[in-house]
C-alpha cells in the first residue's frame, strides 16, 4: 500500500497500523506518488486530495495514465468537510465518498 500524504505526522503517526503481510510506503506528495506507483506494484494508494508540488487530482489522472495502472485502487482523503470541496473530486470519476470525523475519503473509477 502506498500512502500520500504531506503531513509528516499523518505519515508516520498511529493511524497507519503495520501487521502481518500488510507493507505501507509513503510518498509526500503527488509527483513523488508517480514515482513510487511507477516503480512499485500497490495494491491500494491513500492519496491525500491537497498536496504542494503536485495535488492528489493531477496525480491519479497521472497514475491512470500508466500502463497496467488504469484499475488500481486509489481512495482520495481530505480533511474538507464541505460540498463544494467534493465536487472537484467527483468531477473526474470518484466513485465513493464516506465520511469520518477528521477525514473524507473517496474511491476514484478506473
Amino acid at each position: 500500500m502506498l500512502l500520500v500524504e504531506d503531513d509528516l505526522i499523518s505519515r508516520s503517526g498511529p493511524g497507519i497500523a503495520v501487521t502481518g503481510r500488510l507493507v505501507v510506503d509513503t510518498a509526500g506528495n503527488g509527483q513523488l506518488a508517480i514515482d513510487q506507483v511507477h516503480a512499485h506494484d500497490y495494491a491500494l494508494v491513500l492519496m491525500d486530495m491537497q498536496m504542494p508540488v503536485l495535488g492528489g487530482l493531477a496525480a491519479t489522472r497521472a497514475i491512470r495514465l500508466m500502463p497496467g495502472k488504469a484499475t488500481l485502487p486509489i481512495l482520495a482523503m481530505t480533511a474538507n468537510a464541505f460540498e463544494e470541496d467534493r465536487k472537484p473530486a467527483l468531477r473526474p470519476a470518484w466513485t465513493t465518498i464516506s465520511a469520518s470525523r477528521s477525514t473524507r475519503m473517496c474511491s476514484m473509477r478506473p
